[in-house]
């Protein structure tokens, strides 16, 4: 009788240790998925805010060559004033 009990206390227990290991790999699976979302989530950030220094960049760019074009012109109407001043 010893055996018979010695088998049934085996198998509790395993059986214990099965139900334990499937819940361990339940919770293991939502935490995978918990960070899946979050790394898409932190890719979709990245990708919003390098295009929007992309666009910030445009934006620098264009306020440059604007104010170039205006510092040339600006360099221009001095020397074309100097020149009027000599003649006179």
């Amino acid at each position: 009788m010893s055996l018979l009990t010695t088998l049934m206390e085996t198998y509790a227990y395993l059986s214990q240790k099965v139900a334990e290991v499937e819940q361990d790999k339940h919770t293991q699976a939502l935490e995978i998925l918990k960070l899946k979302k979050r790394v898409e989530k932190l890719e979709k950030k990245k990708r919003s805010k390098s295009s929007g220094f992309k666009r910030l960049r445009r934006v620098g760019t264009t306020q440059r060559v604007e104010s170039s074009t205006n510092t040339v012109v600006g360099a221009q109407e001095d020397a074309s004033k100097q020149g009027e001043d000599k003649s006179h």
